[in-house]
């Protein structure tokens, strides 16, 4: 396998799922979900504002390790008529509002993998590392978007199989199961895990094309005082389809 392999993607994506904001002056109060798609209509806008962008480097080193980087960021738009009053942090929104919408979603990770198969072409990498997690989401008015971090332990894993001349597959899962408190200034509970699968073409001895999907889960809650000194209940339950397709660099 290459030392170095550099992987720059960008993404179509769907997202569903829900997400509720709460604000109090003294206490935290969970707020209604509303749905990302029925009442944001997030996966309505036009194809360029469903499009993020991704970046992946991997380093082999004394043959049997692997450091590795991976971010997937971007934000999705789009416009929605509300179809029934609802209540979004410390704003009203009626039926009948027509109002801009964001959907910003930034996952970074930090991997170490150790070699742990390889035979007959075939290569198993198993490690962990860490995810920070980032997402700001609801109607794009002013003061009505909520963000939520998370900095998460991760584990991962990953196969390269080749295929019949310069083709090869290639699948990679990374999961969450919570979060780290204490490391950032607003730390979110959290959990999430994704799946990359790719078939990959080397059509030169350097460079290489690669298409496929990936998935990604996410969940995420903060619940207590925000800089403003008011006390919010944030949270945010998405889900990610997203086709790939990613110019390789093989070093």
């Amino acid at each position: 396998m290459p030392r170095f392999v550099l992987r720059l993607g960008v993404s179509w994506t769907y997202a569903q799922g829900r997400i509720a904001a709460g604000e109090n002056l003294y206490q935290v109060v969970p707020g209604p979900y509303i749905d990302l798609d029925e009442d944001l209509a997030i996966n309505s806008g036009s194809f360029s504002d469903h499009l993020l962008y991704e970046v992946e480097a991997d380093w082999t080193f004394l043959s049997q390790n692997r450091l590795g980087v991976r971010l997937w960021e971007g934000k999705m738009r789009s416009e929605a008529t509300m179809k029934r009053d609802f209540h979004y942090d410390d704003l009203d929104f009626s039926a009948g509002q027509h109002v801009p919408t964001l959907l910003h979603t930034a996952q970074l990770d930090i991997l170490y993998d150790r070699r742990i198969v390889e035979r007959a072409g075939v290569t198993v990498w198993g490690g962990a590392g860490i995810r920070y997690s980032y997402f700001n989401t609801g109607p794009d008015l002013l003061g009505s978007r909520e963000d939520t971090y998370a900095l998460m332990p991760a584990l991962h894993a990953e196969v390269w199989v080749p295929l019949r001349g310069n083709l090869r597959w290639d699948s990679d899962v990374t999961a969450c199961f919570f979060a780290l408190g204490g490391l950032l200034e607003q730390p979110a509970d959290g959990s999430s895990y994704s799946i990359a699968s790719r078939i990959g073409w080397r059509f030169h001895s350097r460079m290489g094309l690669d298409a496929g999907l990936r998935y990604l889960n996410a969940r995420q809650r903060y619940a207590g005082e925000e800089p403003d000194h008011d006390f919010g209940d944030n949270r945010v339950e998405a889900q990610f389809l997203s086709p790939i397709i990613q110019f390789v660099v093989f070093l």
